[in-house]
């Protein structure tokens, strides 16, 4: 089913974009891109497909068409995807009463709803409170928001000058995650960072040496799909694991007229890695996988930067 929403101005347009969901067929032409318009005629809103790309077919499912009027209140009609499909408005009275019933029931559902905590307090480790507000961090140029409680995860990376949201998140998965491992969500993703024991060691005692691989795992979401690209400089030419030359690389969004730059010490990568998702997209950086210790640490020193693209 295809839900679409329309604002009760005149016109409407947009895209609905659409894949198998696994693989790579989506650069091959494997997937279906729909451009529906919304035409408001004496009192009749007619939606309908203006254009279509990519060769997968069309999937038979119902079409719901809501029509928002404004103070909650909507106007729908069900139809077939692919098909023509109208709505008919109701007069300006009936629009006023509508909005006015709908305003009234939203006020009678938050009056009786039931308020969430702005800050909620557990216990931590031996007898500790850790907040379970995220915590946010603001420069002249980026807004985040951080939960230490889980991984050190931020969950929110917003560019102010341009008003771009880059991470897709959610507080307990995705967004920015770093792991100790080279298995997904290994340890590192969502422990809490906290002393709970301190140990001395003598002098001539010989320290265990763990294996070891850093690997950032940043989750972006991607506002357009099939506009979306990343540019990088590849060695070996694979598409999906490379080895940058220039300890740069950059996801595009043609339709912003952005690109999200992320710079890198080659010395501490020792591969890239990039998966396409269904509207999102990782760029991971992977440190080798060796063992370390006090003496022989690793680390992974990188920054994200927002360029305009031309």
């Amino acid at each position: 089913m295809v839900t679409s929403h329309i604002f009760g101005d005149g016109k409407a347009k947009g895209v609905h974009f659409e894949d198998d969901g696994d693989g790579y067929e989506f650069t091959r032409g494997g997937y279906l891109l729909t451009t529906y318009v919304a035409e408001l005629e004496s009192s009749v809103v007619t939606v309908r497909i203006s254009k279509t790309e990519g060769s997968l077919k069309r999937p038979k499912r119902r079409l719901h068409v809501q029509v928002l009027l404004g103070g909650f209140a909507m106007v729908d009609s069900w139809g077939t995807d692919g098909e023509i499909l109208q709505v008919m408005m109701p007069s300006e009275d009936e629009v006023s009463s509508l909005v006015s019933v709908s305003e009234k029931q939203y006020n009678i559902r938050m009056e009786s709803a039931k308020r969430i905590p702005e800050v909620e307090k557990v216990s931590g480790h031996k007898g500790s409170e850790l907040s379970r507000s995220p915590i946010e961090l603001k420069s002249a140029v980026w807004a985040l928001k951080v939960v230490p409680w889980i991984g050190g995860r931020i969950i929110s990376m917003e560019h102010l000058p341009s008003g771009t949201q880059w991470l897709h998140s959610r507080v307990d998965v995705n967004g920015y995650e770093e792991f100790s491992g080279t298995e997904y969500r290994s340890a590192g993703c969502s422990e809490q960072y906290a002393v709970i024991e301190k140990n001395l060691v003598q002098a001539g005692e010989r320290e265990s040496l763990m294996l070891v691989c850093l690997r950032v795992h940043p989750m972006f979401t991607l506002l357009h799909p099939t506009e979306s690209y990343v540019l990088f400089t590849s060695v070996d030419g694979s598409k999906h694991e490379v080895r940058p030359e220039s300890g740069e690389w950059m996801l595009v969004d043609r339709c912003l007229g952005l690109g999200l730059v992320n710079r890198f010490n080659l010395s501490e990568v020792y591969k890239c890695f990039i998966h396409w998702g269904h509207g999102t997209l990782n760029l991971e950086l992977w440190s080798e996988n060796r063992p370390v210790s006090k003496q022989s640490p690793l680390r992974i020193s990188h920054e994200y930067e927002v360029r305009g693209i031309s």
